[in-house]
């Protein structure tokens, strides 16, 4: 390999000068060093090590993101089963007395504010303590659960709101509503000999 020189052409007393130069082999030989070559592979190395170490990084960011992700839809998850059951009775899956009472208290303020009817039924199933004294607990809680299935299929509107109160008691809210006596009727028909 011969290096060479050829400058642009210079233009001094009248004349056009190029200035050539080509260093001999020698001269090439003794300034030539290992040390260009052996940074040039360092940095290649520091290049590919580095590159690796942000590509290891972002995996396991990805990995610990997922991670999170997924236990975040789980507490999610769990959080919603949890409301859910801090609102329902165990029994029924119908709402508690708790979520009923709150229910009416926002209900009535609305009530109150809009001027709008509203109506309250209390459904308590007779001879209870006899039935489950002569039939059993588990007959009892069958019993309990088809009347409030019964209870809950006559109601039609979505803000119906069907509750087991206590034992062997059902409430029902009825907003916009002025007379809940036809609902009630509707209620206990089936149950009527």
């Amino acid at each position: 390999m011969m290096l060479s020189y050829t400058s642009e052409p210079i233009y001094f007393a009248g004349r056009e000068w190029v200035l050539q130069g080509a260093p001999s082999a020698d001269y090439v030989n003794s300034r030539m060093s290992i040390f260009p070559h052996m940074i040039f592979f360092v940095g290649v190395v520091i290049f590919t090590l580095l590159a690796y170490l942000i590509y290891i990084l972002q995996h396991r960011a990805l990995s610990v993101q997922k991670r999170v992700d997924a236990k975040t839809r789980e507490l999610r998850e769990a959080n919603k089963k949890l409301e859910k059951m801090s609102k329902s009775d165990g029994l029924t899956g119908y709402y508690n007395r708790d979520y009923f009472e709150m229910s009416v208290q926002s209900e009535v303020g609305r009530a109150h504010r809009d001027r709008i009817p509203i109506s309250l039924l209390i459904v308590e199933i007779d001879n209870m303590s006899r039935y489950n004294a002569k039939h059993g607990r588990v007959a009892g809680d069958k019993i309990i659960r088809l009347v409030g299935q019964a209870v809950g299929d006559t109601l039609k509107r979505p803000s119906d709101l069907l509750a087991r109160y206590g034992g062997e008691t059902f409430a029902i809210l009825l907003p916009n509503t002025r007379d809940g006596a036809p609902m009630a009727d509707i209620c206990i028909k089936p149950f009527k000999p």
